[in-house]
């Protein structure tokens, strides 16, 4: 029976963001409800922006990210976002690989976050981090100020490890750039309330070593 449930497995799709939103200002709806700050988009209805508002869409299928500013109308086309005026976006970035994976499994990320306990590791020692680390600081000059990717993907990376700290801290720089987002700020307050203690205790320091430094 295994055997042969088991390539009906490895066919099933994986199922990943291709539109998702880092950041959004002013009045944007889609239909009748409030375009929010990382919730992915479907091309069910399209997009209005009202007069002043932007609206930044991450597009992982594409590997690029847009700015959109209002008043405008954008529709959710197979090909991407495009306004129904013609207009491309106002900015546009690429998305190298390692960001736009992480962006494809954000809504999953933030939705793990709010399940960790007080189980979670305060601090983890790793090479992998310490590089994130790194090239988060990199993105992070390269993206606007309230644009989160470079967070997302260092939280993708933290998460992945069980770095409790490093966790604390991106989704504190995340509330810091979205001050409005009051999902960020309920995950944030979440992972506060576990009171990971700041140095590192019996247990709760964990040392994670690559395989071939073994």
């Amino acid at each position: 029976m295994r055997l042969r449930l088991l390539p009906l497995l490895c066919l099933a799709p994986l199922a990943h963001a291709a539109l998702i939103v880092t950041a959004v200002e002013g009045d944007v709806r889609q239909g009748n409800t409030s375009v929010t700050a990382l919730r992915t988009l479907d091309g069910a209805e399209a997009i209005q922006l009202a007069a002043g508002a932007t609206l930044r869409i991450a597009d992982t299928a594409r590997a690029r990210s847009g700015l959109w500013t209002g008043p405008a109308t954008l529709q959710l086309a197979a090909s991407g976002p495009r306004r129904s005026d013609g207009a491309d976006a106002r900015e546009r970035t690429a998305l190298p690989a390692a960001l736009r994976q992480a962006l494809e499994r954000a809504p999953d990320n933030l939705a793990k976050v709010a399940t960790l306990g007080d189980d979670l590791p305060s601090r983890v020692i790793s090479a992998r981090l310490k590089r994130a680390q790194q090239q988060y600081l990199q993105w992070r000059k390269q993206f606007a100020r309230d644009d989160v990717a470079p967070e997302l993907y260092l939280l993708d990376v933290q998460l992945a490890a069980r770095d409790g700290l490093g966790l604390q801290a991106t989704l504190a720089e995340m509330v810091r750039r979205q001050p409005r987002n009051t999902e960020l700020a309920r995950l944030s307050a979440h992972l506060v309330a576990l009171n990971l203690p700041m140095a590192p205790q019996r247990g709760a320091e964990v040392e994670v070593v690559p395989y071939s430094e073994r």
